[in-house]
């Protein structure tokens, strides 16, 4: 009996040991690729397209973020803006919700597109203010 209860206790500890272990290895690792894809897929996209088009990365995040959120992506969920009243009040439950994520879902793709036209018309104003007769000596 004694000899069984230290056995128990090490086994115990490993365990617990590997599982923090892996849950922490998990974590990090699934960050650090997030983090190296995002950036990654921003870089190549702004170069990519940058000559032509005043692509920004938060033009590139708003749009991601519309189509997650179309997607009704349970990850997002603590942005849907949805109160207990709304829960309660609904007649068929996930419908609610559903139209809060689309709504929230069309603002980012409108953000995006201000993005976008707010770019454009910086653009015109920075070839516009090269020109030569156009500039004050």
């Amino acid at each position: 009996m004694v000899m069984i209860l230290p056995g128990i206790c090490q086994s115990l500890r490993w365990s617990a040991l590997t599982s923090a272990l892996t849950s922490a290895l998990s974590s990090a690792l699934t960050s650090a690729l997030t983090a190296a894809l995002t950036s990654a897929l921003t870089s190549a996209l702004t170069s990519a397209v940058a000559p032509s088009l005043p692509l920004n990365p938060s033009v590139l995040f708003q749009a991601m973020l519309g189509i997650f959120f179309s997607a009704k992506s349970a990850v997002l969920i603590e942005d849907v803006p949805f109160t207990e009243e709304d829960i309660r009040n609904d007649k068929n439950p996930p419908q609610n919700i559903y139209g809060l994520y689309n709504q929230v879902g069309i603002n980012c793709f409108i953000a995006a597109g201000i993005y976008v036209a707010v770019g454009a018309v910086s653009l015109c104003q920075v070839r516009l203010n090269k020109r030569q007769e156009y500039m004050v000596t």
